[in-house]
């Protein structure tokens, strides 16, 4: 499962990793499933081989942020039940910096509230019902032994 925070800054680089995933695409051992949250809408796909489709089935919009996490896990979960499991967070991240009273000056400008940020990592350790394989990250700040380190009880 990718959940996916795509600012419009990010966009070709999502689209290049949705490109990346399809050349791979879903098959009988793996599901690909992508979350992606954009500033306008948020969308569900399963990977194909060379395609995507979306996967919304005619329900309202997921939830967004760490609620929109929980809320891929869980659809994941029920839809595409599998031995092993895992979550990658993509996108922007202001990783532990916001808990910290030294936060960097551009986590703090005003362009810094135009971007789609992945939630805070407290957040996404009570957003994680159950322990996964594998938790990845794909993000600036979030890449950390300290992220790493409060999220140590949500993956094996």
């Amino acid at each position: 499962m990718i959940f996916m925070a795509v600012d419009p800054g990010l966009e070709p680089y999502a689209r290049a990793d949705l490109r990346e995933m399809e050349s791979v695409g879903s098959n009988a051992d793996l599901n690909i499933v992508v979350q992606r949250e954009t500033p306008a809408d948020v969308e569900r796909f399963y990977v194909r081989q060379g395609s995507h489709q979306s996967c919304q089935d005619g329900e309202n919009s997921p939830p967004t942020g760490a609620g929109g996490v929980r809320a891929l896990l869980d659809w994941g979960r029920q839809v595409f039940p599998a031995q092993h499991q895992a979550l990658i967070l993509w996108g922007h991240s202001r990783g532990i910096a916001e808990t910290l009273e030294a936060a960097p000056e551009d986590l703090k400008a005003p362009a810094a509230q135009t971007h789609v940020w992945l939630p805070r990592v407290t957040d996404l350790a009570q957003a994680i019902p159950a322990k996964l394989d594998l938790i990845g990250f794909d993000s600036c700040f979030l890449g950390s032994i300290e992220a790493a380190y409060q999220l140590r009880h949500a993956a094996e």
